[in-house]
């Protein structure tokens, strides 16, 4: 005896939405990078350039300055 396909609809769907979702997930990673593909494989000195990078970003901030007005 077979089983009816109303049983297997549902893992079907979900499937389906899992590939939905990779598609979008990888799509979202792609423009967010400024369509470009996404780097694997990154060795030590990429790392080290990465985290010097990141860091010099973060010593440049400065935080908003408040206008005071003249009462």
């Amino acid at each position: 005896m077979g089983v009816p396909f109303e049983a297997l609809l549902p893992y079907g769907i979900i499937i389906g939405l899992f590939g939905v979702t990779g598609v979008g997930l990888s799509t979202l990673k792609y423009y967010s990078n400024g369509r470009k593909n996404p780097r694997r494989g990154i060795d030590a000195w990429d790392q080290q350039s990465k985290l010097q990078h990141w860091l010099a970003n973060l010593l440049r901030f400065r935080p908003p300055t408040t206008i005071r007005l003249l009462t």
